[in-house]
């Protein structure tokens, strides 16, 4: 006889039938099935984040709605730039929570967790592979080329240089995002009379450099008064 299992408990109840029709007593059997492994669903910090303060532990949820995972035969790691493992506890907690516990506060550097579920009945996951970066210190001033000031035209457009993926902010507004390039430019409309405009550098962790870089352009857009008083030599 052939028959298809339920995951998770089965009882199947037996008995034998002969030609005359007499049954046999019943016979109990108890099958427990789990042929599907565990999955991530979620990780804490996220995947390919960028902190600015260390996180105190990083969880991964699973999903495992059967025979349970086995914290032994999982597969776990996390590792710094420097490829050096993080000394700490791995532990089992919440629902269905794998939770990474360093043993002390994680240093700035870029991190990648790596992770291979297993359950009870030896079904395993496949590997994953998750990256975040804590991050606490600041970029420097971005640099700002020399500007003509007074100036008629409206439209300014300041450029200069930077860190690699530093976004740049104009009075506290981003106006150049987390370009991996260098140099920058934005172009800005003036006011009438005289623009303060301070450039700060914001990096992926949300650090903002400690400085800014001040410029100050004067927009003349009114034109002189008219001649009122005209006095003609007529010597020559």
């Amino acid at each position: 006889v052939t028959r298809t299992l339920n995951q998770g408990a089965n009882a199947l109840e037996i008995w034998l039938l002969d030609a005359a029709g007499n049954r046999s007593e019943s016979v109990w059997l108890d099958v427990f099935v789990d042929s599907v492994a565990p999955s991530a669903t979620a990780v804490v910090p996220e995947n390919n984040s960028f902190l600015n303060t260390p996180p105190a532990n990083v969880t991964i949820t699973y999903q495992e709605a059967t025979s349970g995972l086995i914290l032994e035969n999982t597969g776990k790691s996390i590792k710094n730039v420097s490829a050096q493992e993080v000394d700490g506890t791995w532990s089992l907690g919440g629902t269905n929570q794998l939770i990474f516990t360093p043993s002390v506060p994680f240093a700035e550097s870029s991190y990648t967790v790596s992770v291979q579920l297993e359950d009870t009945l030896g079904n395993r996951s496949v590997a994953y592979s998750y990256a975040f970066a804590y991050d606490a210190t600041a970029p420097a001033a971005p640099v700002v080329n020399p500007v003509v000031s007074p100036v008629q035209n409206q439209n300014l457009t300041a450029s200069g240089t930077k860190e690699a993926y530093a976004a740049i902010l104009l009075n506290g507004t981003q106006v150049v995002g987390n370009t991996a390039e260098t140099t920058w430019q934005y172009t800005h409309v003036l006011t009438s009379g005289s623009n303060t405009l301070v450039f700060t550098a914001k990096d992926r962790a949300g650090n903002v450099s400690a400085t800014g870089t001040t410029v100050t352009v004067v927009y003349d857009d009114v034109p002189p008064q008219a001649v009122t008083t005209l006095t003609v030599n007529g010597d020559g």
